[in-house]
């Protein structure tokens, strides 16, 4: 986004869209009267800017793009009609994204059932062999100080390293296992949350789990992994990344994946939602199906991606990368 970026640089940090040529003419020599920098990127006309992040940030229309744009598609052009079509949307991107994420983990869990249950298994198997090792290392730790002198004290040294050597790759391998299953188990809250829960809050917690995964990865390289249990926590962490990256792109901190999926969402809603409505234009539902936009519908998509970003980084912070990406 190096165009919004660029608006909202300096020291007024301000842009003031006008809705046409003739105001936005009036208003550049108002504000340079005030001393304000009233220039084309300072009071942009919106019907041109949201064409240029339609096409250059949410690459929704242009050559070989999703969409193309038409005119004259929306009958129904007043406020109440175009924000009721809005939250519409807003309610099927909701809907759509959280039985996509449903689905894909139930895909997942019912090819991986048997993996985690080895896991598990393996697990408990570890924590069984490890028990006494702990107890008998509380125990030498307590009695070091009973040593009737040095030579005592030696010998309750070197069974604690004895101990030790034995208890730490042991130790080792239980955090690792440990690890993948709450990355399993993370993935699978985040999409299996309650029918009602807000898009905000799947979003969020969706972004915590992929900044968890990429974070253990990047801290345990898979030569320290046990060496047995290898293969299969190799498909445990990749079906975690496959159903994650379909909702958040490479980077910790985007959700470009998401709205790489708003073209085909917004078709989807709009040939269901028109039924009846009164929204189109009788005449306009060829368009449609050809997958023409009106550029009052550019206000819809731009309005549900900008509200999806708002709800997903609610407390968290939105970090800017170059290039034009809507985050």
């Amino acid at each position: 986004m190096e165009t919004s970026r660029t608006w909202l640089e300096g020291p007024k940090n301000w842009v003031l869209f006008t809705p046409s040529e003739l105001l936005r003419g009036y208003l550049s020599e108002a504000l340079g009267k005030e001393g304000l920098p009233a220039t084309e990127e300072r009071v942009p006309v919106w019907a041109t800017t949201k064409v240029r992040i339609a096409r250059d940030v949410m690459r929704l229309i242009g050559h070989e793009r999703y969409f193309t744009l038409g005119k004259n598609l929306v009958q129904a052009r007043n406020s109440k009609s175009l924000s009721n079509w809005a939250r519409g949307f807003h309610r099927h991107v909701a809907q759509r994204i959280k039985d996509d994420l449903h689905r894909a983990m139930s895909e997942h869990s019912g090819i991986l059932s048997d993996t985690i249950r080895q896991i598990g298994a393996c697990r408990d198997e570890l924590q069984s062999q490890s028990e006494p090792l702990r107890a008998r290392l509380r125990a030498l730790e307590a009695g070091i100080g009973e040593a009737r002198n040095e030579q005592d004290r030696d010998v309750v040294r070197a069974n604690i390293n004895e101990v030790e050597s034995r208890l730490t790759p042991l130790a080792h391998h239980l955090r690792i296992l440990n690890a993948v299953l709450e990355i399993w188990a993370d993935v699978g809250r985040v999409a299996t949350l309650r029918e009602n829960a807000p898009l905000g809050q799947v979003l969020s917690d969706l972004l915590a789990a992929r900044e968890k995964v990429l974070v253990w990865q990047e801290q345990h390289n898979e030569e320290r992994w046990p060496e047995a249990e290898r293969p299969r926590l190799r498909t445990v962490v990749a079906a975690a990344n496959d159903i994650l990256s379909k909702f958040a792109d490479e980077s910790k901190d985007s959700m470009d994946a998401v709205f790489r999926k708003l073209p085909f969402l917004y078709q989807q809603y709009r040939l269901r939602a028109s039924e009846g409505s009164g929204f189109y234009d009788a005449a306009a539902m060829s368009s449609i199906n050809d997958k023409r936009l009106d550029p009052l519908e550019l206000d819809c998509l731009i309005y549900v991606a900008l509200q999806t970003l708002r709800e997903a980084f609610v407390g968290r912070e939105l970090v800017h990368r170059p290039g034009n990406s809507i985050t």
